[in-house]
């Protein structure tokens, strides 16, 4: 017998995206037989700017809306730790790294004008790394 979960709205909604998001990396590789490339940053947000946070670094938010004109962008995932809700993990996710270099490389003011904006919605942030799906 399954225990109830107190907010199981939330909880399927969670379950929902992640599958949608292993599917569409899944239907991506079939239909392009592209290699994943992810890179991974770790921030804890400071308490008041949680919201403010969530709105720059969501799937839909302004980072997104910076890499979405470009080749390659598959998307961003914003992760919230559980057990410290402070605590964020964002995969922005790219065909490979040539598209994400030339990203960087054409909007480079913007990025550093963006991150520069952010820095006082953290009180640190810390590039876990770039991974290639294996």
């Amino acid at each position: 017998m399954a225990l109830p979960c107190k907010n199981q709205n939330a909880r399927s909604k969670g379950l929902q995206k992640a599958v949608e998001f292993i599917f569409e990396t899944f239907i991506f590789r079939i239909l392009r037989g592209a290699a994943l490339f992810q890179i991974l940053w770790e921030f804890n947000v400071r308490e008041e700017q949680i919201a403010e946070f969530e709105k720059f670094y969501s799937p839909t938010g302004l980072w997104a809306k910076l890499f979405c004109g470009f080749p390659g962008y598959l998307g961003t995932v914003l992760l919230r730790d559980a057990q410290a809700p402070r605590r964020y993990v964002t995969i922005d996710r790219w065909e490979n790294a040539a598209s994400h270099r030339a990203m960087r490389e054409q909007v480079a003011k913007e990025y550093e004008a963006l991150d520069k904006l952010c820095e006082a919605l953290t009180e640190s942030e810390r590039r876990i790394g770039t991974f290639d799906e294996c």
